[in-house]
């Protein structure tokens, strides 16, 4: 199953969030893959993988091998492994409409796959790069990233990809609640976290990989469990 994560505005948490999924996936025994398209989800998970060959590298390829990008996963622990995002290309370089292919093959490979995909898109919408829209197009649970704050829930609801769902990251003293974003965006929530910061350190010291709080652990496996009950939305 392919579960796209992404938001509309930077610094709400995605790549957080997509870290302790795929986490918690592969804790409960599913093989899982975590796909970077936003470049940090393989350092939120310990792993060295900036100058790691990813993504973009199989991308510019001219005619790479079946099996060339699993041969760029990094293990990361017991059934996790990362697909890192990979080297950007010089800004003269690639042919946009080759990598668009290349794209559309990568969700159809991570839609048709045994295997549970988290995958960390970054930001989509209005301003700014969609490349990665083939991907969400594809997620069988497509996941938008929001904080319960005015402006980010307006940008939400006027963007024109839809979401199944919300993952909701609540801080403590905000007037909206995930009801809110709910009837806002207009699509039911998923999953509400509230800021922590033990969690936060754990990230900061590259630990989203080591044990989750038992807390944390419950409402991460419930949400797994939830996902196939979402509505997918209508598109606009």
């Amino acid at each position: 199953m392919l579960i796209a994560l992404w938001s509309v505005k930077g610094g709400v948490g995605t790549t957080t969030t997509a870290a302790l999924l795929a986490r918690r996936s592969a804790a409960n025994g599913a093989p899982t893959l975590a796909l970077d398209l936003s470049g940090d989800l393989g350092a939120a998970l310990g792993l060295p993988t900036d100058a790691a060959p990813g993504v973009l590298d199989w991308l510019r390829s001219a005619s790479p091998p079946p099996d060339a990008l699993g041969r760029l996963e990094v293990p990361s622990a017991p059934g996790l492994s990362v697909l890192p995002l990979g080297a950007p290309a010089e800004p003269d370089a690639g042919d946009a409409p080759t990598q668009h292919d290349g794209i559309l093959r990568l969700a159809a490979g991570c839609s048709a796959t045994t295997r549970t995909v988290i995958a960390d898109l970054g930001r989509l919408g209005p301003g700014h790069e969609d490349r990665w829209l083939p991907v969400l197009n594809a997620a069988r649970r497509s996941l938008l990233v929001v904080r319960p704050c005015y402006l980010g829930l307006r940008r939400a609801a006027h963007c024109p990809a839809r979401p199944h769902g919300l993952i909701v990251i609540s801080d403590p003293g905000r007037a909206l609640r995930a009801a809110d974003a709910a009837e806002v965006v207009g699509v039911p929530v998923a999953l509400e976290l509230t800021v922590d910061p033990g969690v936060a350190r754990m990230v900061d010291a590259g630990l989203a990989a080591a044990r989750s709080p038992r807390g944390l652990e419950r409402v991460l496996d419930d949400a797994l469990e939830r996902l196939d009950a979402l509505e997918p939305a209508n598109r606009r």
